[in-house]
């Protein structure tokens, strides 16, 4: 009878450790940590490994079968890193301890640091819109900030002109996205302008033979030489007779040319002859039959 009554408490022992999980020791840190390295709710959706590990809120309830382990990482790859934090719920099953969920947690509060810049320049170009705008362009220097997630990419972007060339410095603020974890642009500012002037040569003024009668604007040309940069030689002399009206050096703006005041060319010009360099209009309009304190533009 003793013998039946100590089988049986043994049965019901058994029964409850069953039911309990007697003698079934929880997940240790590390086997904490490589379940949670390997789940697919790790690592913001980037192949991260993780570089340091703790944990720092725990509660086992064995009645109700559940381990709840909060954790706080630093992990990263050769792009980023990031400190954060997960929450990981096991319940407990015949075969032990199983992970059931993965999902991040608020306990700690989120840092993302990028650990380059872009890789691709080139992307970042056509991301920006500088493809669209320029068809010739390169990548001319970087200034990062990675503290701070931020990134300035510089590149020089080159307008034709019939006479000049505008080479242009092309700004682009990269910020690096926390949520996305990567970097995004919103497109370029203009920087600084060098212009390569072509206008070396002789010229004559833009009007028409014979448009109000006279001669006097086929009697002069003008030799533009010497350009160097934003520094270039004019002169202006007598076709005919070779007098000298001007002889002087001027300079080039890159954005507005240059206007040059040449003097009285001819008895029927009354007020001194201006003539006007454009970036976008040396190919210019005419003047038509008005002379007189107009702009006369190169041809």
């Amino acid at each position: 009878m003793l013998k039946r009554k100590m089988w049986t408490v043994a049965a019901i022992g058994l029964l409850m450790c069953g039911m309990t999980g007697c003698g079934v020791k929880e997940k240790t840190e590390e086997e904490i940590r490589t379940e949670l390295q390997a789940h697919s709710n790790f690592g913001m959706g980037k192949d991260v490994t993780i570089e340091e590990f703790e944990v720092i809120k725990r509660q086992t309830d064995k009645d109700d079968k559940t381990d709840k382990v909060f954790v706080e990482v630093t992990a990263g790859n050769e792009e980023v890193e990031f400190t954060t934090s997960y929450g990981m719920v096991y319940g407990l099953y015949d075969s032990g301890w199983i992970l059931d969920e993965v999902y991040e947690s608020t306990l700690v509060e989120t840092t993302v640091t990028p650990k380059q810049g872009p890789s691709d320049t080139g992307a970042i170009a056509v991301s920006a819109g500088i493809e669209d705008d320029f068809s010739e362009y390169s990548f001319a220097a970087e200034e990062l900030d990675l503290a701070n997630g931020n990134a300035l990419y510089v590149y020089q972007g080159i307008r034709n002109q019939k006479y000049m060339q505008e080479i242009v410095n092309l700004l682009v603020n990269c910020r690096f996205d926390e949520t996305a974890l990567e970097w995004k642009t919103s497109g370029y500012e203009e920087g600084g302008i060098e212009a390569v002037w072509d206008i070396a040569g002789t010229w004559k003024p833009n009007v028409v033979k014979g448009l109000i009668g006279s001669d006097w604007y086929e009697d002069y040309e003008f030799e533009i030489s010497d350009v160097e940069g934003a520094d270039a030689h004019i002169r202006v002399y007598n076709n005919q007779d070779g007098t000298v009206y001007l002889d002087t050096d001027f300079t080039l703006d890159p954005q507005n040319g240059a206007d040059v005041e040449v003097g009285q060319v001819s008895e029927w010009m009354m007020d001194t002859l201006k003539i006007c360099i454009r970036k976008d209009n040396v190919t210019g309009q005419p003047m038509g039959t008005h002379t007189r304190g107009g702009c006369q533009y190169l041809r």
